[in-house]
């Protein structure tokens, strides 16, 4: 992905950029850490912390959903938000 921005006509001439969607990987995981050690900056444990989730499966709580931001993009960004769709279901 980090590529493809980097080589794409358009894509490489924006200032600001944006990743934005389910990634298939938590915060912690390779894929993600390999984005942000490029310079982007994880918007959800910008805002959040370790408090941010989209999940929570058997008292576990995480996050395949992410928002990396280009510094430029996160140097503006002022807020993140995830989704809580279902995360907070009781088992019943």
């Amino acid at each position: 992905m980090l590529n493809w921005i980097a080589t794409d006509a358009s894509l490489s001439q924006q200032a600001d950029v944006l990743i934005i969607g389910d990634l298939n990987a938590y915060a912690k995981e390779d894929p993600i850490t390999a984005i942000t050690n490029n310079g982007y900056v994880n918007l959800i444990e910008q805002f959040q912390g370790s408090a941010g989730y989209s999940y929570s499966f058997r008292g576990e709580a995480g996050y395949l959903d992410h928002a990396l931001a280009n510094q430029s993009l996160a140097d503006k960004a002022v807020d993140t938000k995830e989704w809580h769709i279902n995360a907070d279901e009781p088992i019943v």
